[in-house]
């Protein structure tokens, strides 16, 4: 469990470097930490979609500040998004954002918006965030839309084409672009890259 307090310990403030040296989570621990969330979730009666989750390949980092994040992906990713047809949405996966949440309209997004999930550990509690992430072909546009609480769209990401083999059908990288401001980079099924805002979680 001592790799599970690490990540989901509490910290009070997000540090301005919480990014700067963003590292991958290894395989194994993104994994035991999966398994955590989604018992701790339990069903979802108001998500989007349902989510068959391949939980043998999730995907995260983590930063100074006990910032995290984590993807999971759904089961045969890559030939769902090869293959989706235009204007329809196609489940992707999930996205855990600790301490940190996405930017909404140039502002951290509000806490309302968000499904938040009590996490606990040895007695230790901590409150993650969680994202559906839907994929949306329409033409030669391609969209990352992502779900904050309910069938709530709080973001479009554009997608650009990057086709790179990838070890996850989702991978995520970061790196900080300013003063308590940070992007996130999220490669998607070998062929797509978009970037997501990050803000630290504003305090209650």
């Amino acid at each position: 469990m001592k790799t599970l307090l690490t990540l989901l310990s509490f910290s009070l403030l997000l540090q301005h470097t919480a990014f700067a040296a963003a590292q991958p989570i290894p395989r194994d621990e993104a994994q035991k930490v999966t398994l955590l969330l989604n018992n701790a979730l339990g069903d979802i009666t108001d998500g989007p979609f349902r989510l068959e989750l391949n939980a043998f390949k999730p995907h995260g980092v983590k930063g100074d500040g006990m910032a995290a994040a984590i993807a999971v992906p759904v089961h045969d990713l890559n030939n769902r998004i090869k293959s989706a047809r235009p204007g329809l949405i196609v489940p992707v996966g999930q996205l855990w954002l600790h301490k940190i949440v996405p930017v909404v309209n140039d502002v951290p997004a509000a806490k309302k918006d968000l499904r938040r999930v009590m996490i606990s550990s040895d007695g230790n509690e901590t409150l993650v965030s969680l994202f559906h992430l839907g994929f949306r072909r329409e033409g030669e546009k391609n969209r990352l839309l992502v779900y904050g609480k309910g069938d709530h769209v709080l973001l479009e990401i554009p997608l650009k084409r990057l086709e790179v083999p990838q070890a996850s059908p989702i991978e995520l990288g970061a790196e900080a672009t300013g003063d308590q401001q940070a992007e996130l980079v999220i490669y998607l099924a070998d062929l797509f890259e978009g970037k997501m805002g990050l803000r630290p979680e504003p305090a209650d």
